[in-house]
C-alpha cells in the first residue's frame, strides 16, 4: 500500500531526552495550531469504555526503565488525566517560541509496500491506523473521552509494530471489493521525541486540587533520556476486540461503515489467528495509509 509523498521530518543526531510512548485506548488528534508561526500541538483523548474495563496509567522511568517518583513537594502521587506535556524555563513556564508538533512521514510512495524493503520507514507515523483517512466527514465526541493528554512539543512517530514474522494483518472494508486489503503490519506503540535544549526542563502540568508542575531536567536521572509512558490498557489480559471503542467515541459513522482488523498467521498455510484488535492507540488527522 504507497504512502503519499510526504516532506520528510527527520530525527536529530544527537540522543533523544525524552520518548513518550502512547498505548491502550486512546485516540491522537495532531495538528491544531497554537502559535503564531503555525507550531501545532497534539491532543490524545483518553476513550471511555462503557464497561469500565480500562484504566488509564501515566508514569515516568528513567533509561533503565526504573520509575521516577514524583517529587513529595509536587504535592500528588498519581498524574491526572488533565496532564500537559511541554518543554520549560527553570521555572515551569513554557518557552516563548514553542516548537510544536511534527510527525515524522516519508517521501518515498512505496515504502511500506513490500514487506523487507522497509529500511527506516519503519518509523513512519503512518503505520498508525487512522480513522480519519477512512471516515473524511467524522469528527470526534468530545463527550466519549474522558480526557486529553496534550503534547505541544516533540516528533512523531511508530515505536513498535505488529511482527511480520508471526502475523499479517488485512483489513475488512465493509462493502467493498475484495473485501480484505492488506495492510501487511500496524503499529502497536505510537511514540513521540523531546530534545531538550540546554537549560530547559521537560514539563509535566496537571490539575489535582491546584496545578502541579513537575520539571525534569535535561539529561535525565542517570544521564539518559526519560521515558513517559501513557497507557489505558485493560485491566486483565482478556482477549477482545476493542476496534468499536474507537468509533463509539466517533460522531457520524453508520455501523455498516465500521472496518474491521483480522490478524493472520504468517507462512505459506496462512490462516485466520484472530478477529481481535488489541487496545492500540489510532490516529486521526487524514495522513493515513489509504
Amino acid at each position: 500500500m504507497p504512502f503519499k509523498n510526504f516532506i520528510n521530518a527527520n530525527f536529530r543526531p544527537e540522543p533523544v531526552d525524552v520518548e513518550i510512548q502512547f498505548t491502550g485506548l486512546l485516540m491522537l488528534r495532531p495538528g491544531a495550531a497554537i502559535g503564531p508561526a503555525g507550531e501545532t500541538e497534539c491532543k490524545a483523548g483518553v476513550i471511555m469504555d462503557p464497561n469500565n474495563n480500562h484504566e488509564l496509567n501515566i508514569d515516568v522511568t528513567d533509561s533503565n526503565d526504573e520509575k521516577v517518583p514524583i517529587p513529595t513537594t509536587v504535592g500528588s502521587n498519581k498524574i491526572s488525566p488533565s496532564l500537559r506535556i511541554y518543554a520549560g524555563d527553570a521555572a515551569g513556564n513554557p518557552l516563548p517560541q514553542q516548537r510544536g508538533v511534527t510527525k515524522f512521514l516519508s517521501t518515498d510512495p512505496s515504502a511500506g509496500q513490500f514487506p523487507g524493503q522497509e529500511g527506516n520507514h519503519r518509523l513512519d507515523f503512518r503505520w498508525a491506523v487512522d480513522l480519519k483517512a477512512f471516515h473524511q466527514a467524522a469528527t470526534v465526541d468530545l463527550t466519549k473521552l474522558t480526557a486529553d493528554i496534550t503534547l505541544t512539543d516533540g516528533l512523531l512517530f511508530t515505536a513498535q509494530r505488529t511482527d511480520l514474522a508471526r502475523s499479517v494483518v488485512k483489513l475488512v472494508r465493509p462493502g467493498a471489493l475484495p473485501p480484505f486489503f492488506d495492510l501487511n503490519r500496524i503499529e502497536t506503540t505510537i511514540g513521540a521525541n523531546i530534545y531538550l535544549d540546554a537549560g530547559t526542563f521537560l514539563v509535566l502540568e496537571w490539575n489535582d486540587n491546584g496545578t502541579r508542575k513537575w520539571l525534569l531536567p535535561k539529561g535525565g536521572i542517570d544521564g539518559g533520556a526519560y521515558r513517559v509512558h501513557v497507557d489505558n490498557g485493560p485491566k486483565d489480559s482478556t482477549v477482545h476486540d476493542e476496534l468499536e471503542l474507537h468509533y463509539f467515541s466517533l460522531s457520524a459513522i453508520p455501523a455498516a461503515q465500521h472496518f474491521g482488523l483480522r490478524f493472520y498467521s504468517s507462512g505459506p498455510f496462512s490462516i485466520l489467528a484472530s478477529v481481535d484488535a488489541p487496545c492500540m492507540a489510532t490516529a486521526f488527522d487524514g495522513d493515513g495509509r489509504t
